[in-house]
């Protein structure tokens, strides 16, 4: 059952829809960097002599601080409000981007992109959905889709800016250019007003949350958290093998299939809510058939080597990754209690840490032992069979026991009408 809030105390709209476009701004100007950091970074990092494994670490490290953020990302949202979080998470990303620009080392690469753009990242996404969550109920879907659309502009335009300024300008200068527009994004932090919740006192309420043990608070946190732990490790991973595009195309063939990935991620991601809201099926079940999807496409393409077929199934690959991106934070959401939900984001970003460390650096020690960037893809695509043989005999148990309990509740029915009839 969805653990959203009632209908009495979220607007759903209004100006939850200035919200929307305010996250969207923000993720417009901050959330593109992982998806170009192959084509800003892979030349500096090839000029010192790093190899594959030196680029996951930095990725890697970045999302470790991304997800261990989440060990204090509840209590910093209900202490500052969601302004002010992201607002300094975008602060971190242009401070981290500023100290990459004039990087010599790849350990200037690991502080400024490892532990200040990781940790901005990890403010901003837990900050700004919970913004949005507070301010809709049976549109969330929509309202997740419309703003996480910006992110998917920042995909589809900034890579495109980058290797125009990297050709004209040069490295430094463009990191530096792209450590001013993270800041725009303070823009849209500025506009995120919390929504004011009507005063009323459930003294009952209080005294059970209160009273709450610990195996109450460990039942709030969603049961899928391995799945996508697994998600983001993918998502990760597919950067990391953009680091390093061993097909031989030009930069601006693979600045070409990186915007075709990411136009159409956007065109699913505002077209895709609006039909399984309307539809009213599951996230958790959305983001299983997005990741099938994904497996499929993935494999497609780790064995594609003509650049029309390349075309092709990145627009899969897009449309796929829409629905997993955009169910992520919202299958937890309908698992948590809104006032458990910063908790849960959180225990949600620790566990992804954890599994993106081990698991993300065994696959970029791969890359390098085997030098194949298709065998990288198809280790990857293993992860997400497991995600797939784990949840589908779990939903179909669950489809089953629902249609037995319809069953019997129709029969009930039937007896009590002829019941009532005699």
């Amino acid at each position: 059952m969805d653990a959203a809030q009632t209908s009495a105390t979220v607007p759903d709209g209004g100006r939850g829809w200035v919200i929307v476009g305010a996250v969207a701004l923000i993720n417009m100007t901050n959330q593109y960097i992982h998806s170009v950091f192959g084509l800003l970074f892979g030349a500096k990092l090839k000029s010192m002599q790093e190899q594959t494994f030196t680029a996951a670490l930095i990725l890697n490290l970045s999302s470790l601080t991304l997800n261990f953020s989440g060990l204090f990302i509840g209590p910093a949202i209900k202490t500052f409000k969601q302004r002010n979080v992201a607002a300094a998470g975008i602060l971190f990303v242009s401070l981290g981007l500023l100290l990459c620009a004039f990087a010599t080392e790849s350990w200037h690469f690991i502080i400024g992109y490892s532990l200040f753009v990781g940790l901005g990242l990890g403010l901003i996404t837990p900050s700004t959905f919970m913004a949005i969550n507070s301010y809709f109920n049976t549109k969330r879907g929509r309202a997740v889709g419309l703003s996480l659309a910006g992110s998917g502009v920042g995909q589809v335009t900034v890579p495109h800016v980058v290797r125009l300024l990297l050709d004209n300008y040069g490295f430094r200068a463009t990191v530096f250019a792209m450590s001013l527009f993270s800041l725009i994004g303070l823009i849209g932090a500025a506009l995120l007003k919390p929504l004011a919740p009507p005063m009323r006192h459930n003294n009952r309420q209080h005294v059970r949350l209160l009273l709450s043990t610990d195996d109450e608070k460990n039942k709030t946190a969603p049961p899928q958290l391995k799945v996508n732990e697994v998600e983001n490790n993918k998502l990760m991973n597919k950067e990391q093998a953009n680091a390093n595009y061993s097909v031989g195309l030009s930069s601006f063939n693979t600045a070409t299939c990186m915007s075709t990935v990411a136009g159409a991620d956007i065109i699913c991601r505002l077209l895709l809510p609006c039909i399984t809201d309307k539809l009213k099926i599951p996230y958790r079940l959305v983001f299983l058939m997005g990741t099938v999807g994904l497996l499929i496409s993935r494999a497609a393409l780790a064995e594609s080597m003509d650049m029309t077929t390349i075309i092709v199934m990145s627009i899969f690959t897009g449309m796929t990754k829409s629905a997993t991106v955009l169910n992520n934070n919202l299958t937890i959401s309908s698992h948590c209690r809104p006032e458990k939900l910063p908790g849960g984001l959180g225990l949600n970003m620790i566990a992804k840490g954890v599994l993106v460390i081990t698991v993300g650096q065994l696959l970029g020690w791969i890359r390098d032992y085997t030098h194949s960037y298709i065998l990288c893809l198809h280790a990857q695509n293993i992860l997400l069979l497991m995600v797939v043989l784990v949840w589908a005999p779990e939903l179909l148990c669950q489809y089953r026991k629902s249609q037995r309990a319809r069953k019997a509740a129709a029969a009930e029915r039937e007896e009590y009408n002829k019941m009532s009839a005699c």
